[in-house]
């Protein structure tokens, strides 16, 4: 796995869901949107950080 912050691969995504969006969404339907349209798996969004919350849904916010 690539060093340093791993949010950074989620910034294109928002962006396009927001314009897919007309530029505003509430913070949970552009995760949605993102999840959705990233094709992940479901290893991956099962992964949690230290807190037990979805590191996937984590970085996208």
């Amino acid at each position: 796995m690539a060093k340093g912050p791993q949010f950074t691969r989620y910034i294109l995504p928002i962006l396009h869901a927001l314009r897919e969006m007309g530029g505003s969404a509430t913070a949970a339907e552009v995760t949605d949107a993102v999840i959705e349209h990233e094709d992940l798996t479901e290893e991956h969004l099962e992964q949690t950080n230290k807190n037990g919350q979805s590191k996937v849904r984590n970085q996208i916010a």
